[in-house]
């Protein structure tokens, strides 16, 4: 009986632990190539300012709704955007991208999503909205002065007649 039981452990042990060394050993750590761990969009510290990566090679940098297109690559670890060649570290969400020799020239994004159609984020839709509406204060107020000027400058024609 106990020789039973120790064949049935013994034989629970491998057949469980098999599986697991088989698909440890089967599915080898390969690093994903650095043109498909940038694919998607990435927001900067401000989360205002994205980079989006497409597959196509193209790249949408700036704010939402006024990025600049640019054509990017990757060779190995190194990024060229529009033909510069620029440092490039990812770790985990977080990407920074830097300039050999220029130390002041570092950024750091997050990624924001898998996207890569480039359209309005909801700080794009904010930003927009802000902007709007202080253009509106700025028009408004500046109707408003000229207004009361007018208004002013006919009141003291009236009292000095």
């Amino acid at each position: 009986m106990k020789r039973l039981l120790t064949a049935i452990l013994l034989a629970f042990i491998i057949t469980s632990t098999f599986p697991a060394t088989f698909f440890a050993a089967s599915t080898s750590s390969t690093p994903i190539p650095l043109n498909q761990r940038l694919i998607g969009t990435w927001m900067w510290d401000d989360g205002l300012w994205t980079i989006v990566f497409r597959d196509d090679g193209v790249m949408f940098d700036g704010v939402p709704g006024m990025q600049t297109t640019r054509a990017w690559r990757a060779d190995g670890d190194r990024l060229f955007v529009d033909g510069i060649d620029w440092n490039i570290r990812l770790s985990g969400e977080t990407m920074t991208v830097d300039r050999d020799g220029i130390s002041w020239i570092s950024y750091t994004y997050t990624r924001h999503s898998d996207a890569t159609d480039g359209g309005f984020a909801i700080a794009g839709w904010l930003f927009a909205f802000v902007a709007g509406f202080a253009a509106l204060v700025v028009i408004g107020g500046t109707i408003a002065i000229i207004l009361i000027v007018r208004n002013h400058r006919r009141k003291m024609e009236n009292s000095n007649k």
